[in-house]
């Protein structure tokens, strides 16, 4: 598992962004996020695996906020 801080969330587009020291930063939605998330704020460290889309790109899953 890897861990980041959210960087961008889009709260009407129901997606956002991690960024990871040193890393390209990493798309997720909001079904992404496991359930029990109270609120999803910028600024938030959360843990998530990576996985790759339709097209090959990583992106996060599994996302947990802490």
């Amino acid at each position: 598992r890897e861990q980041g801080l959210i960087k961008r969330w889009y709260t009407e587009r129901h997606f956002g962004f991690i960024g990871r020291t040193g890393e390209q930063d990493l798309f997720f939605h909001l079904s992404d996020v496991e359930r029990g998330a109270v609120e999803i704020r910028e600024g938030s460290p959360v843990e998530f695996s990576l996985t790759l889309d339709q097209l090959g790109r990583q992106r996060a899953s599994g996302v947990e906020l802490l």
